[in-house]
């Protein structure tokens, strides 16, 4: 049976669902100051970059039922929270002052046959992309859920270094992340029109485990915003725009 989402005031269910996961798993990694650098396949690296071999996936997802939005029934205005059971899928919330109840539907988005999948970020036309175990676990893979359908993005941040949270959709189905290039992982866009998976470039700096930046976000005009290294070290916002990267750091007001 195949499952669709209903998005009423979707920005609202997006906050509540999606982004409050992925800021969760941010936060965990980007805490640990003590992140190893070597070459086991479950080091997880600072900034919420992770490595993943074949045999086993490294991305450590927390207990869902302690993460803020996942299962959550609110009721805004009045500071109540439960956590719900696995059956539960429904959430009632209230304005401050309102005098009827408002229920919005929360739809499992399913996986690409693992075990567990997470959603990022959305778009105005309910485009969800995400990350979601492969089957057997042995792997994880960057999603596109559209249509009731959820797409396989491989290699689109799907393969041996990726990172968790920094990936954003337009509305032109545009998806601003990173790839692997040259046995660099490097800021990309995918086109989920076209099929083309776009380098956008590096500031020239690659650290000791093979990364140069991501993109963390793009605009409907095809503009995207992230970060890449300008030496093994140092790390520097950037604009990508009109086909050419720019480092945000060297311009003055």
């Amino acid at each position: 049976m195949k499952r669709f989402l209903s998005f009423h005031r979707v920005e609202l269910l997006a906050v509540v669902l999606f982004v409050g996961a992925a800021s969760a798993l941010h936060a965990q990694t980007s805490a640990n100051p003590n992140a190893s650098n070597s070459t086991s396949s479950r080091d997880i690296t600072a900034y919420g970059v992770f490595r993943q071999d074949s045999r086993e996936s490294p991305l450590i997802f927390p207990n869902p039922e302690a993460i803020l939005g996942h299962r959550l029934l609110s009721k805004v205005g009045t500071g109540n929270t439960a956590v719900q059971g696995a059956t539960d899928n429904y959430i009632m919330t209230a304005s401050p002052g309102a005098a009827i109840n408002r229920g919005y539907f929360v739809t499992d988005l399913g996986t690409l046959g693992g075990t567990e999948s997470f959603a990022y970020a959305i778009n105005g036309l309910a485009q969800v992309v995400g990350a979601s175990r492969i089957t057997g676990d042995v792997s994880t893979h960057a999603f596109l859920y559209s249509e009731g359908r959820m797409i396989d993005l491989y290699p689109l941040n799907s393969q041996s270094i990726q990172t968790v949270g920094p990936t954003e959709i337009n509305d032109f189905g545009q998806i601003g992340s990173g790839s692997i290039f040259g046995g660099i992982y490097s800021p990309a866009v995918f086109d989920s029109r076209t099929g083309n998976l776009a380098s956008l470039g590096s500031l020239g700096g690659v650290t000791s485990y093979g990364f140069n930046g991501v993109a963390t976000s793009i605009n409907n005009l095809g503009d995207a915003v992230g970060y890449s290294y300008i030496d093994p070290i140092t790390r520097h916002a950037f604009l990508y725009s009109n086909g050419a990267m720019t480092d945000i750091a060297t311009i003055k007001a």
